[in-house]
């Protein structure tokens, strides 16, 4: 559909251009306008840190952009997305490339804009991979032309000082609620709990979330495996592994399911 109906276009955050919304667009399934932000950044932190994690190697590039919002009610059209930023210590190359490299997780470093000041950006990335035979202006190859693109998005603010919620005029941050420590050692906390990162104190939106800081052990008698469509794939298996063991967890129902101990109760 992208390329081949829409030339190449998309969604702003990964749904298909013509999805009206997107489920991950204001209005879509998984949005809400009270939603927390992911991370807090001062405006002196001239670099971020970020990891990416690929499941399955594609190989290609990352690419990431900011795009100043200041409204978690209404959805920036693309153009917002006019910060290209660039990697740190690269002598100002936008693109990484995982081509040689293959690796669970992808540590680097971005420079962010030093005239940015906001109280809603949208940290987009997107993966562009490279292990598909196509051909551009360049010529043809593996790699070349049109290739699988992924995108995320991320709502995160740049404020002079992120212990003040009332550093800009911006109308995302409204009160001073924060993520707290806790001493949870399970695999997850309880499944009504919403996590959130935490490795600063973020402001919230709201004051009817639990939040948790990472666990500082995951239950190493936890297994999760795939279910459903997916039952039996031992690639979908190593996924959920993967995945619903991770901090913060993905580990949809319809796709994953995960048990304390060594074997499988039937009746699960």
């Amino acid at each position: 559909m992208q390329w081949n109906t829409f030339d190449g276009k998309c969604g702003i955050c990964g749904d298909p251009y013509d999805a009206n919304p997107g489920d991950h667009e204001v209005g879509g399934k998984y949005v809400n306008v009270v939603r927390p932000l992911s991370r807090c950044y001062d405006t002196d932190d001239s670099v971020i840190d970020i990891t990416v994690r690929i499941t399955s190697h594609h190989k290609g590039y990352f690419e990431f952009w900011l795009c100043e919002n200041n409204n978690m009610a209404v959805d920036p059209s693309i153009d917002c997305f006019n910060n290209l930023l660039t990697i740190a210590g690269t002598n100002g190359n936008t693109r990484y490339s995982i081509n040689d490299v293959v690796e669970p997780s992808y540590s680097l470093q971005l420079n962010m804009p030093a005239d940015v000041t906001c109280s809603q950006c949208i940290l987009r990335w997107k993966y562009n991979a490279g292990n598909s035979y196509g051909c551009d202006e360049t010529g043809c190859g593996i790699g070349l032309g049109p290739q699988e693109q992924f995108i995320n998005c991320a709502d995160i603010a740049i404020l002079e000082d992120c212990s003040d919620p009332t550093a800009t005029s911006g109308p995302i941050v409204t009160d001073t609620t924060t993520i707290s420590a806790s001493t949870d050692t399970s695999i997850f906390s309880t499944g009504s709990t919403t996590f959130f990162p935490s490795s600063t104190d973020v402001p919230l939106r709201t004051t009817d979330v639990v939040a948790t800081d990472p666990p500082s052990t995951v239950n190493p008698n936890i297994k999760c495996r795939a279910v459903g469509m997916f039952e039996d794939d031992d690639g979908m298996d190593r996924w959920c592994m993967a995945n619903c063991l991770h901090f913060p967890p993905y580990c949809p129902p319809s796709y994953c399911m995960c048990v304390e101990g060594d074997e499988w109760d039937e009746t699960d």
